[in-house]
């Protein structure tokens, strides 16, 4: 690892403080984005929906592949994410989204319509459907990239309550492949103030997209934002073969929240 990392990230957390959002991505950059209900960039409700709508926000890349936040924030799944059967992008047409957890008997089917400044979805699951709700398009959000080299790199401000992606290099890991899982399983945890009694954990999706793990979270309210990840993989039965730990050796990855 850098020996210099302290140094660099104490300067990305100053950096990211008083950075200004980044524009928002390019909605004409592949037919499929540019011919899709769902244009390239970040969708979020604007007003709740009812917690059966599950759907918070989707952050939607070009090559159809997205990352959400669902349900009341506990569960957090990317698109390709899952060894079951299911469609974990938009189609070409993106006339429909479907979401596939592993292990679900029900998956839920959401037909999109365009609308002014977003999109509307109709929830549907277990061939029952529900009411309609919107989605509106917002700016690109911040991020935070832990690169192969382990390097950080940043964009955005990290200020309370906006949408933050996180990306994870899954070269990191030095646990290795095994012949019941295709890739070794990587979890996010975050504290906020160093209150190590609240921590909150993001299972990271199962299969990295060019070559990366990715995540959609919300910034906390606080002053510091620390994380770490654990990497880990499992044997035929479920037991962990091999677990790895990725904490700036036992410092943690610290960053400043901006403040109002």
């Amino acid at each position: 690892m850098n020996p210099n990392r302290s140094w660099l990230l104490a300067a990305l957390a100053a950096a990211l403080a008083g950075c200004t959002p980044a524009p928002d991505e390019d909605a004409s950059t592949t037919n499929a984005a540019s011919s899709a209900v769902m244009a390239t960039g970040l969708y979020y409700a604007a007003v709740q929906p009812q917690s059966a709508f599950w759907v918070q926000a989707i952050n939607l890349h070009a090559d159809g592949s997205f990352e959400g936040s669902f349900g009341d924030s506990v569960s957090n799944d990317s698109g390709f994410l899952s060894y079951g059967d299911g469609t974990y992008a938009i189609d070409e047409n993106a006339r429909t989204l479907t979401i596939d957890t592993a292990g679900s008997t029900t998956p839920a089917t959401y037909d999109l319509v365009a609308v002014d400044g977003g999109v509307q979805l109709t929830w549907t699951a277990g061939g029952v459907g529900n009411a309609a709700f919107t989605l509106v398009k917002g700016p690109r959000p911040a991020s935070l990239t832990f690169t192969g080299d382990y390097q950080i790199e940043g964009s955005g401000s990290l200020a309370p309550g906006a949408p933050l992606l996180i990306e994870y290099a899954a070269s990191r890991s030095t646990c290795p492949v095994s012949s019941s899982t295709s890739e070794p399983s990587v979890v996010l945890e975050m504290i906020v103030d160093g209150q190590f009694s609240e921590v909150s954990v993001y299972k990271l999706p199962s299969r990295a997209q060019g070559g990366y793990y990715r995540v959609l979270t919300s910034v906390p309210s606080g002053h510091t934002l620390s994380m770490w990840f654990e990497n880990e993989t499992l044997d035929s039965n479920g037991n962990s073969s091999c677990t790895d730990w990725d904490s700036s050796f036992g410092d943690n990855y610290n960053f400043t929240i901006a403040s109002g």
